[in-house]
């Protein structure tokens, strides 16, 4: 009786451990044991001693993920000498272990080790008594299967030794308790009575692991089931929700729920309908079957609207999901209504099993980012330059002004992409761009999604590149592959995709500078793309799947600009860079030729090289130098072409004209007279100039559409196809 009390107390001071030494998935670390045993000594002991009783009381620990317990056990036997039925040999000991256990199912578990223990034997016989305190072992093995939620029924074998003591063999059956635990799915009870919430057994082993490593699953789905004589719901359930993707779900399922007929009739008039309250306004009625026939089953996907509380999320949640159906079956209308489970994920969510989901964080018109954009085009515009890509400019000056903004690159250690990318279902944690901005640092795919944003938020069209492993940023020059190879020398740092040049652009290389990262970017391109290993994902192709969200960082304050004045000078800067590297071997070129040959020709081509990178009184010195050999269209079309760019229109007016007295039919100098003349108002001469291009270059004039229409509609139309502002030279090189 004194041992049952001991055993009891133990009990109660243990216990509350246990319920709170979880780990963090809410499965327990610590189980504790009860198993009286029964106990058979062998060897010299067995001519001493008769079968005895026992119990042991033990204390387990699971270390980590691993497939290892700690066993700390309390143990009592008692036996009765054969020759002396009144003497007895009482052992308490106190043991140290080490088990393995290993899950044979949900249910059934199997574990194996040993244990070191001490013990002291109290030895009567005769009214004597005496102590004798010893070393020992135990060698055990076991099962256990879960019958209940927390509790398990164990069998339990092995041998234990104490020296000088006792050698024998032991067996008992016992009870483990584990609270918090989940034995099985619960059944519930028929009819109108809701079910409770169960989670699927059938979730595979790298699921539960990646579960206790904190890395959620999207495809470890929760269900729930319920029992009815007549119309079934088999199993509904939904998929973890990712708030970001909040419009997604409106048009792609987010779950499923099978129906079943169990009766002999014909089941009609079926309606399901799903609630999530406070994350939908409205309940909402999912397409089912209007009929089931006798013993038939069907799977309904679920499709929902959310409202945008949704992106209020910032942490993890569960929530209790609605689902009620009705339907009629002979002359009775029925209706029931089940709980589901719903696992919402936090707003910055996601996992990779579709790349395209990132463009969902690409939020172009959210406030801070339309501010830090819009300040760094205004620039962009008024530095100058305006004969380079627009595209490119902007370009080069976004990635330099996000680097004196202090953005850098830091690699996420919960979370890195190089990591994630390779497992489709995992959560991966990703950055709004007005986060970045706050946090001035972020991962990859954090530093793409701002550098596209920015792009896209001044009408720059954006792209993500994926390679394995990593991903990173490009956006579109708007020029065919033609057009390109005349303003970039190097054809292969260019991306050819849908007929149209992209620019790489390695943004975790922010700091280094536009040039770098673009040089950078391209290698990656090109090594992954020889091994069909690269994927270029426009932002305006992946919306049209997975469509921005827009919302207010309520806790977060408006990000400041750097200085206009920083931010030319540092674009300046690498925008010169840039100029020199290309410019000067092309320059090298022409002026060998140039040398050889005295060509006013090539001396036109080296105007038109400076005017296309901006040096524009170069230019004017080469085609001045061309025209003093003799008259030439090409010359006086470029000398108009700079006084256009410069803004006088009657300069440019009149070295035009000579352009066409000389080639009247020449498609780049009708264009510059009808620009020219619909810019000075002079609609009459612009129409007549447009008319005659159509008819000799109908491509060329397609382009200029805005040329057909007056005023603020011709304006419009110019500023939707941005084209006022392309220049086309005259470069014969025969």
């Amino acid at each position: 009786m004194r041992r049952v009390l001991v055993f009891a107390m133990l009990l109660a001071v243990l216990a509350p451990t246990a319920i709170l030494a979880q780990d963090d998935s809410g499965t327990p670390k610590i189980a504790i044991a009860l198993v009286p045993v029964a106990n058979v000594p062998i060897f010299a002991a067995s001519d001493v001693l008769g079968l005895g009783f026992g119990s042991h009381l033990s204390l387990w620990y699971t270390l980590g993920q691993l497939p290892l317990v700690v066993d700390l056990t309390v143990s009592s036997s008692q036996s009765r000498a054969i020759a002396n039925p009144d003497a007895t040999i009482l052992t308490v000991a106190g043991s140290l272990g080490l088990l393995g256990r290993f899950a044979v199912t949900p249910r059934l578990a199997v574990r194996a080790g040993g244990r070191v223990s001490y013990g002291q034997a109290l030895i009567s016989s005769d009214g004597d008594k005496s102590n004798v305190g010893s070393v020992g072992w135990w060698g055990v093995a076991g099962l256990e299967y879960a019958f209940a939620d927390a509790w398990s029924a164990a069998l339990e074998v092995g041998t234990t030794a104490h020296v000088k003591t006792y050698v024998g063999l032991e067996a008992g059956i016992g009870i483990v308790f584990r609270p918090g635990a989940t034995a099985g799915e619960r059944r519930v009870r028929p009819d109108r009575v809701r079910p409770e919430p169960v989670a699927e057994v059938a979730v595979d082993e790298a699921a539960a692991e990646a579960a206790r490593d904190g890395v959620e699953q999207t495809s470890a789905r929760e269900t729930v089931e319920n029992t009815r004589e007549d119309l079934q719901l088999l199993a509904a359930g939904f998929d973890v929700v990712f708030p970001v993707f909040y419009r997604y779900y409106d048009s792609n399922p987010m779950g499923s729920v099978t129906l079943r007929n169990q009766s002999t009739q014909t089941i009609s008039n079926i309606e399901l309908v799903v609630n999530i309250p406070r994350f939908m306004d409205v309940a909402q009625k999912q397409a089912a079957p209007n009929e089931l026939a006798a013993g038939e089953e069907v799977q309904i996907p679920l499709n929902v609207l959310f409202n945008d509380g949704l992106l209020g999320v910032t942490e993890g949640t569960r929530v209790a999901g609605e689902f009620r159906v009705a339907y009629d079956i002979g002359d009775a209308s029925e209706s029931y209504e089940v709980d589901a489970p719903l696992n919402i994920a936090d707003r910055n969510a996601m996992t990779w099993d579709d790349d395209r989901k990132a463009a969902s964080f690409v939020t172009a018109k959210e406030p801070n980012v339309l501010t830090f954009a819009k300040n760094v085009s205004s620039v962009v515009r008024s530095v100058g330059y305006v004969t380079l890509n627009t595209p490119f400019r902007t370009g080069m000056a976004m990635l330099e002004t996000m680097a004196l903004q202090g953005i850098n690159y830091v690699v996420d250690p919960t979370s890195p992409y190089a990591e994630f990318s390779g497992q489709p279902f995992a959560i991966d944690f990703l950055q709004f761009p007005q986060q970045t901005f706050q946090f001035r640092a972020g991962d990859c795919d954090d530093l793409a999604i701002c550098y596209a944003s920015n792009l896209q938020a001044v009408g720059v069209q954006a792209a993500f590149i994926t390679i394995p492993g990593h991903l990173y940023s490009a956006f579109s020059t708007g020029l065919t592959e033609a057009e390109a190879a005349s303003l970039f020398s190097r054809a292969d740092d260019l991306i050819i995709h849908d007929g149209i040049a992209w620019i790489p652009v390695e943004t975790t290389l922010l700091q280094e500078g536009f040039l770098e990262a673009w040089e950078i970017g391209a290698r990656q391109w090109r090594e992954n793309a020889s091994r069909d290993q690269a994927r270029l994902i426009p932002i305006e192709t992946a919306w049209e799947v997975y469509q921005p969200v827009g919302f207010d960082f309520q806790s977060q304050t408006a990000v400041a600009v750097p200085n206009p004045a920083a931010i030319e000078t540092a674009y300046s800067l690498e925008l010169q860079r840039f100029i020199t590297q290309e410019i000067r071997p092309q320059v090298a070129r022409l002026e060998t030729r140039i040398e050889a040959t005295g060509d006013p020709r090539q001396i036109n081509r080296l105007g038109v090289l400076y005017a296309r990178y901006g040096m524009f009184d170069e230019a004017e010195q080469k085609f001045k130098e061309a025209l003093a050999k003799g008259p030439q269209a090409d010359a006086y079309l470029n000398l108009g072409n700079l006084e256009f760019l410069r803004g006088d229109l009657l300069d440019a007016a009149d070295l035009y004209e000579q352009a066409q007295d000389l080639a009247p039919e020449n498609p780049f100098i009708l264009l510059a007279v009808a620009k020219v003349h619909h810019e000075l108002e002079n609609y009459g001469m612009a129409e007549r100039a447009y008319t005659t291009l159509q008819e000799v270059a109908p491509v060329v004039a397609a382009d200029f559409e805005y040329l057909q229409f007056r005023g603020s509609d011709a304006a419009r139309a110019s500023d939707a196809a941005d084209q006022r502002n392309v220049i086309l030279w005259g470069e014969d090189e025969e």
